[in-house]
């Protein structure tokens, strides 16, 4: 190896050790560093108590059993545990409670109480529920996601009534029978298990026929009939899961009234009234689609295939 030979390869040398300082120089901390423990907070058990709906628009405490842990390596200073009603993307909050600081392994257990209107401000209709530790994010943690779902499978706000006017007409061979309800009250029966709620009719159905048939008689009545919470005329059944309702309101008595006949060759005896019996059915062969928040029954007018139109105009009641 000649001089010049030996000195570049000596520069070679010098070259590589700088190098390999200054790359030992830099990841050399990085390697040597540990993360700074945190804390980490998770629910470890959460149920909601008593009823899996609550009535919209009303003071109806919610009640919430859960446990929140510290699983982390670091204390976690107070906190919020939050319940979330959801429904799609968004969110509102339900319940509340305070959780105090937790040490390293530690949790608490405790029973909270919605102390707000409790659907003062909720949608109609079906959700479900979420709880998160540390609901307002007051703790730096190792693992920020801290929602779980919460049980019941769902949840439901739902009004304690249908209000409003109802009416109809049918009109056959020339006779025309008309009915209407000034104020129907649709109240809350029974709940099931799946958001399946039935409602039982309260009201006055006054009913009215006249016209003239093909021979010439001219017919003529009128009459009425109360009802309290009647089940044996039908009901609304609102699907909140689903988001349907169907609906069938039929007197099954008897006849309220007579209809006389004038002007005929050969009068008749007189005939109960109505000749229609059914004064609502919002749908015939099917359920009517009632979207999440609606706080009215869409679907009127609608004519079954006997030529009855029914029209109503029926809105969700916190009170009746």
């Amino acid at each position: 190896m000649g001089p010049w030979d030996r000195d570049r390869w000596r520069l070679r040398v010098a070259c590589l050790a700088v190098l390999g300082l200054g790359l030992g120089m830099g990841a050399g901390p990085a390697l040597g560093k540990e993360a700074k423990p945190k804390p980490d907070l998770v629910i470890t058990a959460g149920e909601l108590e008593g009823n899996s709906y609550t009535f919209w628009n009303e003071k109806d405490p919610i009640s919430v059993d859960d446990i929140t842990k510290n699983v982390g390596k670091r204390r976690a200073g107070p906190t919020l545990t939050r319940v979330y009603l959801v429904h799609g993307a968004k969110t509102w909050l339900l319940v509340q409670r305070a959780v105090p600081a937790l040490a390293p392994g530690k949790e608490h257990h405790d029973r909270s109480t919605s102390d707000i209107d409790a659907t003062q401000s909720y949608p109609i209709g079906a959700y479900t529920l979420r709880i998160c530790a540390d609901g307002k994010h007051q703790v730096d943690e190792s693992n920020e996601t801290n929602c779980r779902r919460l049980l019941p499978r769902h949840f439901f706000v739902i009004p304690r009534g249908w209000v409003g006017p109802m009416s109809g007409i049918e009109t056959t061979s020339g006779i025309t029978t008309r009915w209407q309800v000034p104020k129907a009250q649709l109240q809350f029966d029974q709940f099931e298990p799946g958001g399946v709620v039935s409602y039982l009719f309260t009201g006055t159905v006054t009913w009215s026929t006249s016209g003239t048939a093909a021979d010439g008689c001219a017919m003529t009545g009128t009459g009425s009939r109360s009802y309290d919470n009647d089940d044996s005329i039908g009901a609304l059944s609102v699907d909140y899961l689903h988001e349907t309702y169907s609906a069938s309101l039929q007197d099954t008595s008897g006849p309220p009234y007579q209809v006389t006949f004038s002007g005929c060759d050969h009068p008749p005896p007189s005939q109960p009234g109505p000749y229609e019996p059914t004064f609502w059915l919002p749908s015939v062969a099917s359920t009517v689609a009632l979207p999440f928040g609606s706080e009215s029954l869409p679907g009127s007018p609608t004519q079954n295939a006997f030529g009855a139109t029914y029209t109503w105009t029926l809105r969700a009641a916190h009170a009746l």
